[in-house]
């Protein structure tokens, strides 16, 4: 029985830690990094695979030091509580502490020594200051509402941002914010929807995300519109101001986003909500358009 427990207790942990990481979220961080450097070969600059991989691994070393300050500043000690029962008694505050400094210090370092791009300093000490005002208290926007809001312009717009400038080392074209703005909605989108699907553990745990302070009904409507306007907006954008490779290519992932807001409608009329397929879909819809996006980048 004894060589039984280390395993479940490790799985235990492992999974504790899984449901405070926010895993889907750095899995489209990464497909965004990635958008940003295809976006830089499409500008018609080099691609430098090994700057490639220096600037994500800035982005990785960033985003674990964000989580370990997300446990340093939290109230919630079930986690502390998990790893006492099965380690023993430490200091894990301190020990989180330590692995958030040397996380984001070792980014950093990366960013000053390796990278050295103007553009790409200014991005990544925007990111740093965007974290810090996320997790660490007094600020800790991640729980007033509004951490969605910042969450997505750091993925939406910062990161595709750094992993074009890290070899461009100009200042960001209009065409990639432009392209930024509609991914900027449907990971918004993506971010309310998973505030309703944790709203019971958020109540519980006196989480104030954005579906606890304007309510269900309000941001799964606001995650209807989102959805649609990013449609719209991308055509908008074609007349004028984007190539139409990039609005065809968009409008292919119509098919999951409808079906995506036509389960959210159930939710709405007072269905219950396939929470799983909706949050595949919602991951899926962003993965999709990024993929999309690129390929218009690479092909014609």
């Amino acid at each position: 029985m004894n060589q039984e427990n280390p395993p479940k207790k490790f799985h235990t942990v492992w999974k504790l830690f899984l449901s405070d990481f926010h895993t889907t979220e750095l899995s489209l961080s990464i497909a965004l990094f990635l958008f940003g450097t295809v976006f830089c070969y499409y500008a018609g600059y080099k691609v430098d695979i090994f700057l490639v991989a220096k600037g994500l691994l800035v982005i990785l070393f960033f985003l674990v030091g964000m989580e370990l300050l997300n446990l340093i500043f939290t109230d919630d000690h079930s986690f502390e509580t998990i790893l006492v029962e099965t380690y023993g008694v430490m200091d894990y505050r301190l020990i989180f502490y330590i692995l958030a400094a040397v996380s984001i210090g070792v980014g950093t370092v990366i960013t000053v020594f390796q990278i050295r791009e103007k553009i790409a300093l200014i991005l990544a000490g925007t990111i740093l200051l965007l974290i810090f005002f996320y997790t660490i208290k007094p600020f800790r926007f991640i729980y007033s509402g509004y951490g969605e809001l910042l969450h997505a312009f750091l993925v939406g717009f910062l990161i595709p941002g750094f992993g074009y400038s890290i070899m461009a080392g100009s200042r960001i074209p209009l065409t990639l914010v432009y392209l930024c703005l509609p991914l900027f909605f449907i990971i918004l989108a993506h971010l309310y929807l998973k505030s309703n699907r944790t709203l019971p553990s958020d109540i519980e745990k006196y989480r104030t995300t954005a579906a606890m302070r304007f309510g269900s009904v309000v941001t799964l409507r606001v995650v209807v519109y989102l959805i649609v306007f990013s449609y719209i907006l991308v055509l908008l954008l074609g007349v004028d101001r984007l190539p139409w490779r990039f609005v065809l290519r968009w409008y292919f992932s119509i098919p999951v986003g409808v079906y995506l807001i036509w389960l959210v409608n159930q939710v709405l009329a007072g269905e219950k909500g396939n929470w799983t397929s909706i949050r595949f879909l919602s991951t899926s819809l962003v993965l999709l358009n990024v993929a999309l996006l690129i390929s218009s980048m690479l092909f014609l």
